[in-house]
């Protein structure tokens, strides 16, 4: 079970990477729109560190996705269709 988690945190955080690059932050430009370090992204992103739920919201808003885009519930090309 604890490598199902492992595993769903490496995705995640593959995910956030990429939608990092797609709204042309650098780790250190996200870091400090989240008001944290870059290393915090950077441990996210390789799946190392877990985040809370006001974090995740927070991440959503400035990455301008839903919460279940990084979740990986649902599809980044797809969700735009169903918000606007």
């Amino acid at each position: 079970m604890q490598k199902e988690f492992n595993q769903q945190r490496i995705e995640m955080g593959e995910r956030i990477r990429k939608l990092r690059k797609r709204c042309d932050f650098c780790q250190e430009s996200l870091a400090e729109a989240m008001d944290v370090s870059t290393m915090t992204i950077s441990r996210i992103e390789n799946g190392i560190t877990k985040m809370d739920v006001e974090f995740l919201m927070r991440l959503s808003r400035v990455l301008e996705v839903p919460v279940n885009v990084i979740l990986g519930l649902e599809d980044d090309k797809d969700w735009r269709f169903r918000y606007l």
